[in-house]
Parts: C-alpha cells; sequence; structure tokens
C-alpha cells in the first residue's frame, strides 16, 4: 500500500468520496434512458429489446474487462479506459439519433456499445473500494458508496428542470463531462492499485493452482446469493419503466428524473445507517428485509393513481436498494473464496444483467399486452418468492447439505 495513503486515511477517504460523488452524477442519466429512446420514436417493445441487448452487453463486458486488467495487471488503467470511451460514446448518443442505417436509429446500436465499457466501472471501483477499506483506517464502504448515491441525487434533481430548458438530449452530454472528471479523480485509485497488483504478482507464483474459478460454483451460500441477487435485481429493471405509469396517470415524463432524486435520498439515509445496523442484524438478514421492501414497493405501484403516490412508494426503492447496496458487496465478498473476490463480485454483477436482459426483453411486449399495472403486479410477485426462497436456502443449507452458514440471519 502506498505510504502516503497509510499516513493519511482522511485524506484517502476523501480522494474516493469525491470519485464516487461524481460518479453518481454520472449515473444519473441512465434514469432517463429509456424517456430518451421514447422521445425518438421507438415503442415499447422496441426500448424493451434495445435495453435488454443493452443487459447481455453487461454480462460480457465485466469479464472481458476483467481478464484486460488481469492482463495489463491494472484495475486502474482499465478503469480509466473504461470510463473515457464510456464518456465518448454516452455523448455521442444525442447526435446518433439524428442518424438512421437500413432504416433504425444509430442511437439503437451505440448504446450497447457504449454500455460496454460503462457497465464494467461498477465491480471495478467496488472491489477496490472494498479492498481498500481493509487497509484505511475509518474508511467504511457504505459511507463511500453513500457518495455517489449523493451525486446521483443532486444531478436527478437537476435534470428535470434541465431536460425542460435544453431537451432530453442534455444528460447524455453531462454523462462525457462527469466521466472525464472521474478520470481525472481516479488517481486516488491508483497507489490501492499497484498495492494489489505487487501482491498478485507475488502470490501468483506460489498459489495460482489454487484460483480456480469452480472454487465459486462449489460454494453453496454464495451461489445462492448471486442468484438471490439476480431475482432481486428485476426491481431495478421493473423501475426503469416507471414513465409508462407516469404516463398512464396523465403525469410530466420529465419529472421521473427528479422522483429518482427523491428515492435516492432514502438510499443515503439507509447507507448512513448501515454502519449501526450491522452491529443489530447480521448481513443476510438485512439483505431480506431489502428484499421484502423491494417486493412491497412493485406490489404498491398497481394501486398508484397521481404521480404524488408514485412518487410515495418510490421512496421504498431508495430503502430497499440501500439495504440491499449496503450489504451485497460486503456479503459476496465475505463468502467469496480466497483470491477470487474480484471474480465472485463481477459474478454477483453479471447475475444483475442476466435478468435486466430477460426483465428488458419481456417487459416492454409484457406492458404492451397487460399493461403496466399487470406488469409491476407480477415482477412484484417473483422479489416476494426471492426473499422467501433466500430464508429457506439457510435452513436447507444447515439441515440437508449439512453446511453451517459462514454467515447465519442471526448473531451468534
Amino acid at each position: 500500500m502506498d505510504s502516503q495513503s497509510l499516513q493519511s486515511p482522511r485524506k484517502a477517504l476523501f480522494q474516493f468520496c469525491a470519485m464516487e460523488f461524481v460518479f453518481g452524477m454520472a449515473g444519473a442519466t441512465m434514469v432517463v434512458v429509456v424517456l430518451f429512446l421514447q422521445t425518438k420514436g421507438l415503442s415499447a417493445t422496441q426500448v424493451g429489446l434495445v435495453m435488454s441487448i443493452n443487459s447481455f452487453v453487461g454480462v460480457v463486458a465485466p469479464p472481458f474487462w476483467g481478464m484486460i486488467s488481469d492482463k495489463i495487471r491494472s484495475r486502474y488503467r482499465t478503469l480509466v479506459l473504461t470510463f473515457f470511451f464510456g464518456g465518448v460514446f454516452f455523448a455521442l448518443l444525442p447526435v446518433s439519433a439524428t442518424i438512421r442505417i437500413g432504416g433504425t436509429l444509430l442511437a439503437v446500436f451505440l448504446l450497447p456499445v457504449g454500455n460496454f465499457f460503462r457497465q464494467p466501472t461498477y465491480s471495478i471501483t467496488d472491489t477496490m473500494i472494498v479492498e481498500a477499506c481493509k487497509h484505511v483506517p475509518g474508511m467504511e464502504y457504505s459511507f463511500v458508496r453513500m457518495c455517489s448515491s449523493i451525486g446521483y441525487t443532486l444531478m436527478s434533481f437537476l435534470y428535470t428542470p434541465l431536460m425542460n430548458v435544453f431537451s432530453v438530449d442534455f444528460p447524455f452530454y453531462m454523462f462525457g463531462i462527469f466521466c472525464l472528471l472521474v478520470v481525472i479523480l481516479s488517481r486516488a485509485i491508483k497507489p490501492f492499485d499497484l498495492k494489489n497488483t505487487e501482491a498478485a504478482t507475488q502470490e501468483n507464483g506460489a498459489a495460482k493452482s489454487k484460483l480456480h474459478v469452480s472454487r465459486i460454483f462449489k460454494n453453496y451460500y454464495l451461489m445462492v446469493f448471486i442468484i438471490v441477487n439476480m431475482l432481486f435485481a428485476i426491481t431495478n429493471g421493473a423501475v426503469q419503466y416507471l414513465v409508462y405509469l407516469v404516463r398512464d396517470v396523465q403525469g410530466d415524463p420529465n419529472a421521473i428524473s427528479s422522483m429518482a432524486g427523491i428515492r435516492t435520498v432514502f438510499e443515503i439515509l439507509m447507507l448512513l445507517s448501515i454502519v449501526k445496523l450491522k452491529k443489530r442484524f447480521t448481513l443476510p438478514t438485512l439483505l431480506c428485509f431489502g428484499g421484502a421492501v423491494y417486493a412491497i414497493e412493485l406490489l404498491l405501484y398497481p394501486l398508484c393513481q397521481s404521480v404524488l403516490l408514485i412518487t410515495i412508494v418510490e421512496l421504498l426503492d431508495g430503502i430497499g436498494y440501500g439495504l440491499v447496496l449496503g450489504c451485497a458487496v460486503n456479503y459476496t465478498y465475505a463468502l467469496s473464496p480466497k483470491g477470487l473476490e474480484a471474480t465472485s463480485i463481477s459474478l454477483y454483477t453479471i447475475g444483475a444483467s442476466l435478468v435486466g436482459i430477460l426483465t428488458n426483453a419481456i417487459g416492454g411486449a409484457f406492458i404492451e399486452q397487460f399493461g403496466i399495472r399487470a406488469f409491476y403486479l407480477t415482477t412484484g410477485g417473483i422479489v416476494l418468492f426471492s426473499v422467501l426462497f433466500f430464508l429457506f436456502s439457510f435452513w436447507f443449507g444447515r439441515n440437508v447439505l449439512k453446511q453451517e452458514p459462514p454467515i447465519g440471519l442471526r448473531n451468534r
């Protein structure tokens, strides 16, 4: 570890928080992607198809860039590369929406390309933050990640009036600018990256034979959670279609950004509370709470008859997401076989993207056929099942497989 970072934990914490803050500001652009595609003339089915392709890219990209990272022996350089090109391609989306290739908007092709660079940034930064937390006194993953939520909230609120003035294209130009700023600020990661590279180089010679990916798939509790997290991720895909519910109640679709900002305020509050909650409850218990909140949220949307009610229910998404976000990465990291933490977190991320493919591929067509309210009833039922499945997995593992969970539902 870089000695300066060890001697200045406050400075290291500030650098990570600053980078995550701007990262969150960039992420707010994703809220308006469906709206952007809608305004360019795509039907719900076409939007769903594009978003499913986008999610498929989210599955392929993390392992690809993980191999690149291993090849060049630097997560830092991989992060810079993905942020830079992700920013460029997303900034070009508005222009590409004015160009047609064989009758199809160029933006339809450019969006997945941009996501190919954008998607891996999450797993790379999460892995490095968790690793840094082990070396920087007082640094907590949930606190650093909260800074991303604050940036996300700020821009979500600002995008509604800004889009009314500059159009729905504006957030994509800002995404490019924010990515450039993240590249500049990401130098905070470099010392930790060098430490990890040196450690990996020393360990690989002696322990390379132990780093079999099969160890992950043989880990019952880890694999169960990866599956459960995939089902939880249905919520993230479903919330992207809130613009259809807003239209259904005759609301302003541009308000979707401000609604997301309000939701994220509650996400921040939950992330602030995670440290105290972890002292009272175990990680899997908190994850069950988060999943239950997700299910309640989705099942309440069909009852909403105004933008105000939709906004109130969406606050539950902030609570659920804050709980899951503040615990899931740490839980995955804790269950991971030693030396395969980054790979495990990549699989955790990939799983969510796989479900995103299915949700988006079916979602648009499902909404056109059965309506937005039936869509939320169905997704809510699936997420509720995932919570029950997660709870049952502990009983099954302990009583049938005779495997004690590394982290149980109750504090020992």
